[in-house]
């Protein structure tokens, strides 16, 4: 008698129930990007002078590239980020 009382109270909350779901699957799935998005500098080395220390364009090319991949995004901007992604 219960498990037909959940059932169709299941049955009739379907359409509240369905977008929840979905939703909840959304933000395990895509948690894992905004953590990676929005870490807070923990990992970041102080530097007094970075643009100081490159000589040569290749050299401007790897700190650009190790800048580019310390950007820590603000918690709202990295979920709308992970969305369009």
């Amino acid at each position: 008698c219960a498990l037909g009382v959940v059932a169709y109270g299941l049955a009739r909350l379907k359409f509240a129930l369905v977008p929840l779901v979905l939703s909840l699957s959304l933000k395990y799935l895509l948690q894992p990007m905004i953590d990676a998005l929005t870490r807070k500098g923990k990992y970041l080395k102080k530097e007094t002078e970075p643009f100081a220390t490159a000589k040569s364009v290749g050299s401007w090319l790897l700190l650009i590239r190790r800048k580019s991949s310390q950007i820590a995004l603000p918690h709202p901007v990295a979920v709308l980020v992970a969305l369009t992604v």
